[in-house]
């Protein structure tokens, strides 16, 4: 954590600077992904690339982002978790809004929360949720594409417990 210019903010690895306000809970540890599978709308053949831990491999839809994409985690058992980060290594690849849906069985899914693409320039799309919850599938689907006529695209999906 560092001031500069009256601000708090923090660093990450990655020595790009996230807003304080986003609190230190956005750098801490994810949760094991041992078991976890991905699931896309688009690109099936690059989804392992969500969990792979090469911060360098990304998921991409290979077309324009269109609302209605989906990304689908099946954790493999509940777990409980309370945030949701995604590290984009091309910010332009980010959704003007991705909403985030839990389930336990695959077949009802609840929101939860959603992803904002703000003007920071961060890596990260982050979203700390209103309550602790246990699901088994997490379910992002693109609500809202971004206006640059660009694809989606996310190289690290995690969920967060803190």
């Amino acid at each position: 954590r560092e001031q500069e210019g009256g601000k708090e903010k923090y660093s990450d690895w990655s020595g790009r600077d996230e807003p304080a306000s986003w609190g230190q809970g956005i750098f801490s540890p994810a949760l094991k992904r041992d078991g976890w599978q991905a699931a896309v709308s688009r690109r099936d053949d690059v989804a392992g690339n969500l969990l792979d831990g090469r911060t360098e491999t990304r998921w991409d839809s290979g077309a324009l982002q269109e609302r209605g994409m989906e990304v689908v985690i099946d954790l493999g058992v509940p777990q409980t978790f309370n945030a949701v980060r995604l590290l984009i290594d091309d910010v332009g690849d980010t959704p003007a809004c991705t909403e985030v849906a839990i389930s336990a069985d695959g077949q009802t899914y609840r929101a939860v929360g959603e992803l904002r693409k703000d003007d920071s320039g961060s890596r990260y799309q982050y979203c700390r949720l209103p309550d602790e919850v246990t699901a088994r599938l997490v379910k992002l689907t693109l609500a809202e594409p971004t206006s640059e006529q660009r694809w989606w695209s996310i190289n690290e999906f995690d969920l967060l417990q803190y």
